[in-house]
């Protein structure tokens, strides 16, 4: 029988909380949400911080929202402003 898991690697951490393991998960570890403690030769998260991380839920504050597009046309300004710049004083 084998012991239960005490810590992941960053691979299996991102794989169970469905994240990047590039840019979200090394964001998480440098703002103090997960933890990295040393494990042989390597580094290993807590599964503790993990779950705990899957029970509250977790944004990384500071990181911007991602910017809605609309569906069609990107809007631009009034054509007719557009016509109205005076190349000249450029």
């Amino acid at each position: 029988m084998k012991p239960p898991k005490l810590a992941v690697s960053k691979r299996e951490a991102a794989r169970l909380l469905g994240i990047d393991r590039g840019a979200t998960l090394a964001a998480l570890v440098r703002a103090g949400r997960l933890r990295l403690v040393p494990w042989g030769k390597t580094t290993r998260i807590p599964l503790t911080d993990v779950h705990r991380l899957v029970e509250t839920g977790f944004t990384i504050s500071g990181a911007p929202p991602r910017a809605r597009r609309e569906r069609g046309r990107a809007r631009v300004g009034d054509p007719a402003a557009v016509r109205a710049i005076d190349i000249d004083s450029l």
